[in-house]
């Protein structure tokens, strides 16, 4: 049997000004499941990119992995993985459970998330122009390593085929 790849959604929380971005993160949900893919994010009752973007992935017949700080919190998930309140914890353990990972706006959590997945030469592929730290980081590198160029598309549905494209490469070495 073949392995179902993880494609993992980081971005804002409901505490930024997000509402533009909410129809784009629906795209990316019914991407990740058109492609047959197993959609990973924070999933969190209290909303946030990643939720829209979860709930688009199940109503289009995706499966979600949430990594969420509790058991409670998680909305609209097949798979529930709870860090139990640890801060920072989810932030480490996301990353670590992608194939790749599609990167949408972003405060100080996401930057969490890509640094971790960075170090780990995780695939991430910025949406963008659509703000925060994924617009920061759009064609450009972490650190002076440059162990890669952060990749940038310009839709939904090119972001979810690059991310399936660096995947694979990365699963092949």
């Amino acid at each position: 049997m073949k392995k179902k790849l993880q494609i993992g959604l980081i971005g804002s929380y409901s505490d930024l000004p997000i509402d533009k971005y909410k129809k784009i993160a629906r795209e990316i949900g019914k991407e990740i499941a058109k492609s047959n893919c197993i959609f990973v994010g924070g999933v969190e009752k209290n909303g946030g990119l990643v939720l829209e973007s979860a709930k688009s992935c199940r109503r289009n017949g995706g499966i979600v992995v949430s990594i969420c700080r509790n058991k409670d919190d998680a909305t609209s998930s097949d798979i529930i993985i709870p860090t139990f309140g640890v801060p920072g914890l989810r932030e480490y353990f996301l990353p670590l459970a992608c194939d790749s990972i599609i990167a949408i706006n972003g405060g100080s959590g996401t930057l969490n998330e890509i640094s971790v997945a960075y170090q780990n030469n995780i695939p991430i592929i910025i949406l963008g122009d659509t703000g925060g730290w994924s617009q920061k980081l759009q064609g450009t590198y972490l650190d002076d390593r440059k162990k890669y160029k952060f990749e940038t598309a310009k839709t939904p549905k090119e972001a979810v085929r690059v991310s399936i494209i660096e995947a694979k490469k990365r699963l092949l070495n």
